[in-house]
């Protein structure tokens, strides 16, 4: 049926193209747009960015009826609205503590360690090992 309307003179046939995206009233005949798209010809894809839940800094990523948040480093979940703990896999080593940070970590080290991962052994200079004592 692509006639609608009391005297059936309003033609409309669903569509869901380039010349279209829409269904029809199927009392009236209307064009009534389908989710995502938006105008008088059901051509304008409404942009879903609108009203977004992205956190932090995330960037909104428009799509046909629907969005996507892309997260910034050190974010994670569907809108981005979780942080990444790389102190997860407990990266520091010989007894380093592990210090979370947006975007990394840091390794605060016990004495005698040093270096990214605490992985450098300090070996002190002895006085009476050094060749140049005045």
């Amino acid at each position: 049926m692509f006639y609608y309307g009391n005297q059936c003179d309003r033609y409309c046939k669903a569509r869901d193209d380039e010349r279209g995206h829409y269904r029809c009233n199927p009392v009236t005949g209307e064009k009534i747009c389908l989710f995502g798209w938006g105008s008088d010809d059901c051509l304008t894809n409404l942009d879903d960015c609108n009203g977004h839940r992205c956190h932090d800094g995330a960037t909104c990523m428009d799509h046909i009826g629907y969005y996507t948040c892309k997260c910034p480093p050190g974010r994670t979940g569907v809108y981005c609205d979780g942080e990444i703990n790389e102190c997860a896999s407990s990266p520091c080593h010989n007894g380093g503590t592990c210090v979370d940070e947006s975007n990394g970590f840091t390794c605060e080290c016990p004495e005698g360690w040093a270096g990214l991962l605490c992985e450098i052994k300090i070996v002190p200079c002895k006085v009476d090992n050094c060749v140049h004592v005045s």
